[in-house]
């Protein structure tokens, strides 16, 4: 598989003040989440954050009020804690859906960040592109089909730049039926990789060719009976089974076409987009 090597910057890392064991504040990782744009002719373009629900939730709950996203800046020397407000994120009407976005509005103006973003029609306009672009292919993808995940390290986030990890596996399951999930039972692909805590958030790409799609967002893995160790030293050890959730990307185009969302696009001049067609197989 060949990466583009501004892949990388697709994603940021989630912090949010919290206590050390010292009961001293620091800025502490949570997890992943990407961008995605649309343009308009008013307003240039809008972006939007996007990661799992529960990582948000973890956020607001840690022991400090400010939360931030962590990206490179462009000199190529640094990262920028960017501010994040606890509230105004949006949520999918059904609330087992574990995605949460946010617009980001001017919270980037004069700052000089690095960060890959996501066409929001280009995401749209995927059921129809698969087959056009990638002969013998069609969407949804299919059991077997290879994924890349673009995530934070925890136990190396990078010192002086954001430096994200690699995970690569298969679809192992487009299941027909609702999966048990940390909000209530909800519609899931299950992939086979290898993921970890920080994780949660990350962009899942489908791997064809020259071109990835994006799949959905990572958001759990299945835990084996003895989900954490500690050790003497008090480092745990985590175990899953190999075997990792990912909320369908449909999910996210359904919160970015509520009605506030959208109207605020249309309102900028943004061309009308089909909602795209959901296919079964």
């Amino acid at each position: 598989m060949d990466l583009d090597s501004n892949t990388k910057q697709c994603v940021g890392f989630l912090y949010a003040d919290d206590l050390d064991d010292n009961g001293t504040v620091i800025k502490k990782p949570f997890g992943t989440c990407f961008f995605i744009y649309a343009h308009t002719p008013r307003d240039g373009v809008i972006f939007y954050l996007v990661t799992a629900k529960h990582v948000l939730r973890d956020m607001q709950a840690a022991a400090g009020t400010s939360m931030y996203v962590r990206l490179n800046t462009l000199d190529k020397a640094g990262v920028s804690y960017i501010p994040l407000p606890r509230d105004g994120w949006h949520e999918h009407e059904d609330t087992s859906v574990d995605a949460a976005v946010l617009q980001l509005r001017s919270l980037f103006g004069g700052l000089s960040t690095q960060f890959l973003v996501i066409s929001f029609s280009g995401v749209l306009e995927t059921p129809e592109a698969v087959p056009k672009n990638e002969p013998g292919h069609k969407w949804p993808p299919h059991e077997g089909d290879e994924i890349c995940i673009v995530a934070l390290f925890l136990q190396h986030p990078g010192e002086g730049r954001n430096h994200p990890v690699f995970r690569f596996g298969r679809i192992a399951l487009m299941p027909d039926e609702q999966l048990p999930g940390k909000y209530g039972p909800s519609d899931y692909y299950l992939i086979e990789s290898q993921v970890y805590r920080g994780h949660s958030g990350a962009p899942v790409f489908v791997h064809w060719g020259n071109l990835m799609y994006l799949l959905g967002i990572l958001v759990a893995a299945y835990p084996t009976e003895e989900e954490i160790r500690s050790l003497p030293d008090r480092t745990e050890i985590y175990y899953n089974l190999g075997i990792s959730k990912v909320v369908p990307i449909q999910k996210v185009v359904d919160i970015l076409n509520q009605e506030d969302l959208r109207k605020q696009r249309e309102e900028a001049g943004a061309p009308e987009v089909k909602k795209p067609r959901r296919k079964k197989g």
